[in-house]
């Protein structure tokens, strides 16, 4: 591993500068373990390899038991490794394995060209998930003042790139030539193992996912290795058009894929990661999964057997299509994605609620509206109570509407109501030109979202017919009038409420006469809206939150949710900033407007969520949008009844940690022993002889 600890040493000691990093051995873990070697270092230039030297990257520390692991984009993958160590090292503190595992899903990630703002929220991630395990760390500060100067560390850890085996890299020599300036072909491995998604029950699967470097974004885990293959090779035949070869190996190695699961024994474990190895192999890359993943399941407590609703739900291309193909003229044709009930128990369910309704609906055209007609997105059946919903490139947004009345209408049947809950995360993203596999993909992905509620569905051959024909014929069975006008209601203002207000029916936004000359062909002002609901965001706890979100809709893509509301208004501002550069009024209007917005959380009073809401109100009417979020959060919150307090439990360390000030919190209440903590003057001494060893270094 490409490690000099010298600039993490000088990332660590510059994140610490404002809030002294603890040093403390921790109780019940391994002689010698030491909690600070334990911490996500990020920074710019954090991996010196090639372009890599100019992302925002997040490493390990390289000491103890925490090496052998690459730089990431994605902060999760290089946490949840760091989890793993932990796990092997302090069995007898189950509190902070927890506490590690919990915390995972805290972590961002970096890029390249990050704003200050944005690198601030990249380092802040990395404070909360290091807080967690008890770490005081200011890499807020410490990332943006890095982008500000233009200042990248040039050192550290190169590597593999989201593998819990240290084995698993090598390029075996395949020859990129062909492929695009600054493609490397160590980032289109296949990539699986136990807890690779650390989101909900998934981190006691066997799943695959890919490393989240550039051109690799945008894909989930998948139980089914084939989705991830395809995607891979998706990339690669978008990188490599003078490589027919490269992109033919990859092709035809897809279905040497096996898949994952829960509870996996040592010889299926043996098998599964045999055919990652097998499909990275072919596109030339030699990695040992297969001795890998057989470690992991071996220690890792993943027990219990599969119940087959997640092993079920995940890619609908083996089990959720058993009711014949569609013929591309619309998703509903023939019954074929009516659905059938697959035997669910709708008991507890109001009198005249149909299963059927629920439908999480796919296709080309599905929202005829514009240019929204050549795009597949999302739509609901339109049959009560399933109304009132716009179309949406995010699937998630649908599903976590379709949760949300199903919720409503079957207060009897908590199981129901979890496994429609459970499965919003399975629910992909649709697009405009999509290629056959990334068809075949989105449609897997409702399919699996609709298996989950019993419902059997072929939208991943339906919509592959569709963009092979190129028919926008919209979908069956009511689609078109539940799309209703992506800009009348919102297309994505159906953000899940939790208490079946779904924001009233103004929130859509008319663009109250905004002037968009000198903005791109195509942008629409209505896509830039913020967007502020309870459960808009349907991961884990924060279902349970006020937050802000994005429309999904390009270019408003890639931001995650937030309860501090700046934070996506900034990311709003960025967009229209990039897109409309003949129209200095409107982005000065942004950039002006986002002190208005305000912040969410968990619990919200009558009188907080109003205050909530009208800031996004304001913030949406300064670049021309009509919204009433002040209505419909205080209707949301008075029906959700969600409790908790909104104080220092949030999952975001109190503010998103857009501005850590001088570092965070002590501990998180981990059981940690005392020790002694560095000062000020040793925290100088130690940062001036780190720069002296640079300089040293590059003499």
């Amino acid at each position: 591993m490409k490690f000099s600890s010298v600039a993490a040493l000088v990332l660590i000691a510059q994140s610490v500068a404002a809030g002294p990093l603890s040093r403390r051995q921790t109780n019940g873990c391994d002689a010698g373990f030491n909690i600070n070697d334990a911490q996500l270092v990020v920074g710019l230039g954090a991996d010196p390899d090639g372009e890599r030297a100019q992302e925002v990257r997040a490493v390990v520390t390289g000491r103890g038991p925490f090496t052998g692991q690459g730089s990431a984009l994605n902060f999760q993958l290089v946490a949840n490794f760091i989890c793993d160590r932990i796990n092997e090292q302090c069995k007898g503190n189950t509190a902070l394995v927890s506490a590690c595992r919990g915390a995972v899903s805290l972590a961002g990630r970096g890029g390249k060209g990050l704003s200050e703002d944005q690198a601030r929220t990249a380092g802040a991630s990395a404070d909360a998930f290091n807080k967690a395990i008890g770490l005081n760390t200011n890499f807020a500060n410490t990332v943006a003042n890095q982008v500000g100067n233009g200042v990248g560390n040039n050192d550290n850890n190169g590597g593999n790139n989201g593998n819990s085996g240290g084995n698993n890299g090598g390029n075996g020599g395949v020859d990129a030539t062909g492929c695009n300036a600054g493609f490397n072909i160590n980032d289109a491995r296949l990539i699986v193992g136990l807890g690779a998604d650390p989101n909900g029950d998934r981190i006691n699967e066997v799943r695959a996912v890919v490393s989240g470097n550039a051109p690799f974004t945008g894909q989930g885990s998948a139980l089914n290795f084939q989705l991830v293959a395809n995607f891979i090779c998706d990339r690669i035949n978008e990188q490599c058009k003078g490589n027919t070869a490269l992109v033919s190996a990859c092709r035809g190695a897809v279905s040497l894929a096996g898949r994952g699961g829960k509870g996996l024994s040592a010889d299926q474990a043996r098998a599964a990661g045999a055919s990652a190895d097998a499909f990275n192999q072919a596109i030339g890359l030699d990695t040992d999964f297969e001795t890998s993943l057989v470690n992991e399941v071996a220690g890792g407590n993943n027990g219990g057997a599969d119940d087959g609703a997640e092993d079920g739900a995940d890619d609908g291309a083996d089990d959720g299509a058993d009711d014949g193909t569609g013929d591309g003229a619309g998703n509903n044709n023939g019954g074929n994605n009516g659905g059938g009930t697959g035997g669910v128990d709708t008991t507890g369910c109001n009198a005249g609620f149909n299963i059927n309704d629920a439908r999480l609906i796919v296709g080309l055209g599905a929202d005829p509206n514009g240019d929204r007609v050549n795009e597949v997105r999302a739509v609901v059946s339109g049959n009560a109570p399933f109304t009132g919903q716009g179309s949406a490139l995010n699937f998630q947004l649908v599903a976590n509407f379709i949760c949300d009345r199903i919720n409503e209408q079957c207060k009897g049947n908590t199981a129901l109501v979890s496994a429609c809950r459970g499965a919003v995360s399975l629910a992909g993203r649709g697009g405009k030109g999509l290629s056959a596999d990334q068809a075949r993909a989105a449609g897997a992905s409702a399919d699996a979202f609709n298996q989950a509620i019993g419902l059997d569905t072929d939208f991943e051959t339906s919509l592959v017919n569709e963009v092979a024909g190129g028919n926008n014929g919209g979908a069956d069975d009511g689609a078109e009038d539940g799309a209703d006008d992506g800009a009348d209601d919102g297309a994505d203002d159906g953000t899940g409420d939790g208490a079946g207000n779904n924001n009233g029916g103004n929130n859509g936004g008319g663009t109250g006469g905004v002037d968009t000359t000198g903005c791109n062909a195509g942008f629409d002002i209505n896509d830039a809206r913020l967007i502020v609901g309870l459960g808009a965001d349907p991961n884990g706890d924060r279902v349970n939150e006020v937050r802000a979100v994005v429309s999904g809709n390009a270019p408003f893509t890639g931001q995650g949710s937030a309860l501090n509301f700046q934070l996506v208004a900034n990311f709003i501002c960025d967009r229209i900033n990039e897109q409309c550069k003949g129209n200095t009024a409107l982005v000065s209007a942004c950039r002006g407007a986002v002190s208005l917005a305000g912040r969410g959380g968990k619990g919200l009073s009558a009188d907080q969520a109003r205050a909530a809401g009208a800031s996004a109100d304001a913030f949406n009417q300064a670049i021309g949008l009509d919204t009433d979020f002040e209505t419909s959060l205080v209707n949301e919150v008075a029906g959700a009844g969600t409790g908790g307090n909104n104080g220092g439990n949030n999952a975001n360390n109190g503010g998103d940690n857009a501005n850590t000030g001088g570092g965070n919190a002590n501990g998180g209440g981990v059981d940690t022993g005392a020790g002694a903590q560095l000062d000020a003057a040793a925290l100088q001494s130690l940062i001036d002889i780190l720069q002296q060893a640079i300089d040293l270094i590059s003499a």
